[in-house]
């Protein structure tokens, strides 16, 4: 299952579901805890009918400079 469930039945999770690293069992938005580590930036955005929508910033590749 996804961060937020999935199909006409999913709901947006709380404003501060997977800012808190997941606990020793499983629970329902340890992806999304994941993914706010992996990422810039994480927006969850409800759509009409019922739908959600995942907008995902990571950044490029980055270079290592010698002072």
């Amino acid at each position: 299952m996804g961060p937020a469930g999935t199909g006409p039945q999913a709901a947006l999770p709380g404003p501060y579901a997977g800012f808190v690293p997941p606990g020793p069992e499983a629970g329902q938005h340890d992806g999304l805890w994941l993914l706010r580590s992996l990422c810039e930036a994480v927006e969850l955005r409800g759509e009409d009918g019922g739908g959600l929508r995942l907008r995902l910033r990571c950044a490029g590749p980055r270079t290592f400079q010698w002072p």
